[in-house]
């Protein structure tokens, strides 16, 4: 009798931490990924890649110095790396909950509004700022 009372006791208490880890992971930011077609601008000569919502903060570019590339393509195939923080935070912005994502994949929740369209081409208010 007291063997049993034992394990109800370990498995209420491995039943507790569970459930806790649970709530902490639901709680927890899970990032994610861009499209792999998202639109970007290649620089060849510096060997970067620039989002065109931070062009604004280049002042010595203009668009005509840049050929348009994919995600992909810049990062993968041409081995560049993004010219600065602003193109990394305007690529990998969006952080969300556990419970958000799952929400989101099942219907429940609304998804985040992203700064692209599922095309990969970047909205037209990402311009207007």
């Amino acid at each position: 009798m007291k063997l049993l009372s034992v394990f109800q006791w370990i498995f209420s208490i491995i039943g507790s931490l569970a459930f806790i880890g649970i709530l902490f992971w639901l709680g927890s930011d899970v990032m994610q990924a861009p499209p792999r077609n998202l639109v970007l601008l290649a620089d060849h000569t510096n060997k970067t890649y620039i989002s065109p919502e931070c062009l604004n903060a280049k002042v010595d570019y203009t668009t005509s110095e840049f050929e348009l590339v994919t995600l992909e393509e810049a990062s993968k195939e041409l081995n560049y790396e993004y010219d600065s923080v602003c193109t990394h935070d305007s690529i990998w912005p969006s952080r969300n909950s556990a419970w958000n994502f799952i929400g989101t994949k099942l219907g429940f929740l609304k998804p985040l509004n992203w700064k692209w369209n599922e095309d990969g081409s970047w909205k037209e208010e990402v311009f207007k700022r």
